[in-house]
């Protein structure tokens, strides 16, 4: 499964105000797995009632991300993902902003490695 480790520019503080105040400086990030998509969109769904009375189920593409973010962190400094959402709401907004950015080129990254290949090729490739 592959792993990037991105360092933040604020760090992720645990234990504010407290002896045990610590600054973590370095994020873990995973690739996801079906598992963590399905679970994000399940974590993400809500009912509303519509304008006709009826129940009608969607699916928030912000908590989704969200959600999909929390699962790939692996670790902050050493404190062990997943994170909560609660969690996600202490980083700075630009360490958050580049942990979504480095989780969207892990991503992509991954898919552009499951394409690679010689697409005219026949078979299996194995002779």
């Amino acid at each position: 499964m592959a792993q990037t480790t991105i360092p933040l520019k604020h760090g992720f503080v645990t234990g504010k105000g407290t002896a045990d105040e610590t600054r973590h400086i370095e994020v873990t990030l995973r690739e996801l797995d079906s598992r963590d998509v399905v679970e994000s969109q399940l974590a993400a769904e809500r009912v509303v009632i519509g304008d006709n009375g009826k129940a009608v189920a969607y699916c928030s593409e912000v908590l989704m991300g969200l959600e999909l973010l929390r699962r790939q962190i692996l670790k902050v400094g050493e404190i062990p993902g997943p994170l909560s959402i609660k969690q996600l709401y202490s980083f700075h907004p630009e360490d958050l902003e580049l942990l979504s950015s480095k989780a969207s080129s892990l991503d992509d990254m991954l898919v552009g490695t499951s394409t690679r290949g010689r697409t005219d090729a026949a078979g299996d490739g194995s002779q």
